[in-house]
């Protein structure tokens, strides 16, 4: 995210219909992201409860779409479940009093044709018109609700941060997607040609691709909904419950986690097999796999589960377990996702204190660690053993699901009370090479990034966030260039302003707040033995278009305090006023001028 690289602005390019299923009104869940490898082994039919049985779109025998009252928000039917193109989900014919642990869906057609994708494929993940679709107006200067929509600033730092998080994988949101195509909520037409999610193609289809990110990022913006107390035997009888609906259930996703936490991959479950007493299969679309039946396995009797991520049962590290203590095996249903819009964090005017005691929330992109600390030394995130741990009172981690390699562990979002100043540690001590790392901090009208730190093994550099007014400090503890940004929106124009150093060294530090009240942004070096350079960039954000300013070469003594006078801007070109405090005893001795090098 830079500064310099403009505000976002894009025309809507298409409308989407949610069909919401009106028989049910689900207590739900939501997260996000992906794990493993790919293989298609055979589909066959399960059989479930130890009877062949058909997929059950229907109970007693009805299809979903004649007893549960479907309506779509135009007002027309729900298309008759039939109409799936193949015929290859006959009509559930189980014996009255059966009951159908079978969803319908089958990875052929209902899965995707293409794998799980990454970054490297070049895809088209969010724009300004699925921001506007989740949160609605407020992302877009002016409230605009229809048009262009130009974002707020940390509205678009957001989106760029989430983007760069699916580098790992898409598989929440392929996931929600072909439920959501298989249960007639989105229609298949919208992105191609066919009546099937297997009969859509990846390249070339943006539509698709935006689809599959917004669903992606559902996972936290309503993270609350994942269900994630359930022991396995729990799991079991929730699914035996909601598969027995047919379509009239609108699709869950199972997150599978490692123990210890990190990162997990989802999968989506369409029917229950049990070839014993003590067993229970559950069949899902895996979708690293291509038109593969997976099974994950759940023991009754021990009350635990495993999944085997690869087709090569060498590879231990791609074995996901756990038992009735590890609460690694979730639930994250659909149908509350599509009540739009969620709610916005991050949006609305910053008030004058920042938020106050309000929590902000903190992400990390890169395979570093993270730990945060509150002003009572208690800490959540990850110790030195690279265990997860929570001890700060109020805290909470959502788990992301995103990777499509099993070896990949993203870092958790979290959301922390900022009631005192809280000292964040990217560490290193893991690493095997030198990583990429960002880092982004939310809360109420701004945002904070800290951006390309080239975080070396066994490097820990630390950030300080203080309460009150967005206010962060980073301090390197070998040679960075990274880039500090603050981003907020104000009743008038909205602002991000950049620093990006030049060079840094260990022990340097560079501190950036905003003053609301005084409109202006204030710039220190504390308690570096000297202070590192950096350029200067500017945004200025309204409706009516972005106004940009940058100087560099920006330089001064480690005891000087700046202040960018960013309210008395003129803009179009012309000089930014900042005032210099070369002591910092809190009186400005004089006023420069910096020309606009844009």
């Amino acid at each position: 995210m830079s500064a310099g690289a403009t505000t976002q602005l894009v025309q809507e390019q298409h409308t989407v219909t949610i069909r919401i299923q009106s028989s049910l009104a689900l207590a739900c869940a939501c997260s996000l992201l992906a794990l493993a490898a790919c293989s298609p082994p055979p589909n066959p039919q399960p059989d479930v409860a130890g009877q062949d049985a058909a997929p059950a779109d229907a109970m007693g025998g009805q299809d979903a779409h004649e007893h549960d009252g479907a309506v779509e928000m135009d007002g027309s039917s729900t298309p008759d479940a039939e109409a799936d193109g193949g015929g290859s989900t006959p009509d559930a014919t189980a014996e009255a009093g059966t009951r159908s642990e079978d969803w319908g869906f089958r990875p052929m057609p209902h899965g995707f044709a293409f794998e799980n994708y990454t970054n490297m494929e070049m895809p088209t993940n969010l724009t300004p018109v699925e921001m506007r679709r989740i949160f609605g107006p407020q992302v877009c200067e002016g409230g605009a609700a229809m048009g262009a929509c130009r974002l707020v600033p940390q509205a678009q730092q957001w989106m760029e941060t989430q983007n760069n998080g699916m580098n790992g994988g898409h598989c929440e949101g392929m996931a929600v997607v072909a439920s959501l195509l298989y249960t007639g909520a989105l229609p298949v037409g919208m992105f191609g040609m066919g009546m099937n999610a297997g009969d859509l193609g990846f390249m070339g289809n943006d539509a698709l691709q935006r689809e599959i990110a917004t669903w992606f990022v559902t996972q936290t913006t309503l993270p609350m909904l994942e269900r994630r107390t359930l022991t396995p035997s729990q799991v079991v009888d929730e699914l035996s419950r909601d598969l027995s609906l047919g379509r009239a259930f609108g699709g869950t996703v199972v997150g599978i986690y490692k123990r210890g936490g990190g990162g997990g991959h989802a999968i989506t479950p369409y029917a229950l097999r049990r070839p014993n007493a003590t067993t229970v299969e559950v069949l899902a679309y895996d979708n690293n796999y291509v038109n593969a039946e997976r099974v994950l396995t759940v023991n009754l009797a021990t009350n635990t589960w495993t999944y085997n991520a690869s087709t090569n049962p060498m590879e231990m590290a791609s074995q996901y377990e756990g038992d009735a203590t590890t609460f690694n095996l979730t639930l994250a249903d659909i149908t509350p996702r599509t009540m739009f819009p969620h709610a916005c964090t991050f949006c609305g005017d910053s008030p004058m204190d920042g938020g106050g005691m309000r929590g902000v929330q903190v992400s990390l992109r890169g395979a570093a660690d993270l730990s945060i600390a509150d002003g009572m030394g208690r800490t959540t995130g990850y110790d030195s053993m690279g265990r997860e741990v929570n001890n700060i009172p109020g805290a909470a981690l959502q788990r992301v699901r995103s990777a499509r390699l099993y070896t990949d562990n993203p870092e958790p979002v979290y959301t922390v009370p900022r009631a005192t100043p809280l000292t964040i540690t990217l560490d290193g001590t893991r690493l095997a090479g030198v990583e990429d790392t960002d880092l982004l901090i939310t809360g109420p009208g701004y945002s904070l990034g800290i951006d390309d730190v080239m975080l070396d093994p066994m490097q820990r550099d630390t950030v300080t966030l203080q309460p009150g007014a967005p206010d962060i400090t980073y301090r390197a503890s070998g040679t960075e260039t990274p880039t500090l940004t603050l981003a907020f929106q104000r009743p008038a124009e909205d602002y991000t302003i950049e620093l990006r150093s030049t060079a840094m060294t260990a022990g340097q530090v560079l501190r950036l707040s905003v003053d609301y009240a005084m409109q202006r942004a204030r710039i220190s070096f504390d308690g570096s033995t000297s202070a590192p350079a950096f350029t200067l960039y500017m945004d200025r954000v309204s409706e009516t278009g972005v106004i940009n300013f940058t100087h560099a070469g920006v330089s001064a003594t480690p005891t000087t305090v700046l202040y960018v006078n960013f309210g008395t801007w003129s803009g179009n070109g012309m000089p930014l006023s900042v005032g210099v405090d070369t002591n910092g005893d809190g009186t400005i001795d004089r006023t420069d001028m910096l020309a606009d090098q844009s």
